[in-house]
């Protein structure tokens, strides 16, 4: 039998999944909608202040899809 902590926990966690997966959308639409420009500008920022954060995106990404 499953304690309620675990439940609640399980709960939480898919919670948090739910909003980080509605953030990613967000973003691909907004990132859709911008210039060359622009798109180079962020990935070249995000890039220069955590360079592992977006290689672990793209990477996870990547796995995910099956590329």
């Amino acid at each position: 039998m499953f304690h309620k902590g675990t439940i609640d926990h399980i709960q939480e966690e898919k919670t948090k999944a739910y909003f980080i997966a509605k953030k990613l959308e967000d973003i691909a639409i907004e990132i859709d909608e911008l210039s060359e420009e622009e798109k180079k500008f962020i990935i070249e920022r995000i890039y220069d202040k955590n360079r592992n954060a977006i290689v672990q995106l793209c990477n996870t990404i990547i796995n995910y899809l099956g590329w």
